[in-house]
C-alpha cells in the first residue's frame, strides 16, 4: 500500500465511522429548532418579555392576543411575541425573550427563557437594597445625575453674586 492509498483509506475509515455521529448531532440539532419554534403558539396574559433586540415587524390593527399568535405563526422567523391590549400593538421577535414578568394589560407567547424564575418571584439585587438604604450610596449615584438647578442651569444658582462675572 502506497503512502497515497495509506491516506485515503484512513481518511474513508474516519470519515465513516464519524458520519453517524454527524447525523445524530444533526438530528438532534433538528429537534430542538423543531421544539423552539413551536412555543410561539404558547400564551401567557399579565405577562411582558423583554429582548435585546428589535422587533421584525409590528402590526397595530390586530383585535386579540390570539390574532397575534396566528399572525406569528404565519412569518418564518417569528420565534415569539407580544401583545398590548390597550394599543392592540403586536411586535413579532426572531429570538426567544430574555426575561419575563408579570404587567396587567400584556400578554406573552413564546419559549420561557431559560433560566429565568418564575414570573412571580422577585428578589431584590444587593445594589438595589443599598441604594435605598444607605444615604452614601443615594448620594454617589444622584452625583453622576445632577438636576438642572443642582448644576445652576437656568436659575442663577452658579453665580456667586448674581450678576455673572464668577
Amino acid at each position: 500500500m502506497s503512502i497515497t492509498d495509506h491516506s485515503l483509506f484512513y481518511s474513508k475509515t474516519i470519515i465513516g465511522r464519524m458520519a453517524p455521529i454527524y447525523s445524530v448531532i444533526a438530528l438532534a440539532t433538528l429537534a430542538l429548532a423543531v421544539e423552539a419554534s413551536e412555543c410561539w403558539t404558547s400564551i401567557r396574559n399579565d405577562t411582558i418579555a423583554c429582548y435585546n433586540s428589535a422587533p421584525i415587524t409590528f402590526n397595530f390593527d390586530l383585535k386579540t392576543a390570539t390574532d397575534c399568535r396566528n399572525w406569528c405563526g404565519e412569518i418564518e422567523k417569528c420565534q415569539s411575541w407580544t401583545y398590548v391590549e390597550y394599543s392592540n400593538q403586536c411586535d413579532l421577535y426572531r429570538t426567544a425573550a430574555l426575561s419575563i414578568s408579570n404587567n396587567t394589560g400584556f400578554t406573552f407567547g413564546g419559549c420561557d427563557p431559560v433560566g429565568t424564575p418564575s414570573v412571580n418571584s422577585f428578589t431584590p439585587s444587593p445594589f438595589s437594597i443599598s441604594a435605598t438604604s444607605t444615604a452614601s450610596t443615594h448620594v454617589e449615584i444622584e452625583t453622576g445625575h445632577l438636576s438642572r438647578a443642582v448644576r445652576g442651569v437656568g436659575h442663577g444658582y452658579g453665580r456667586k453674586h448674581g450678576h455673572g462675572h464668577h
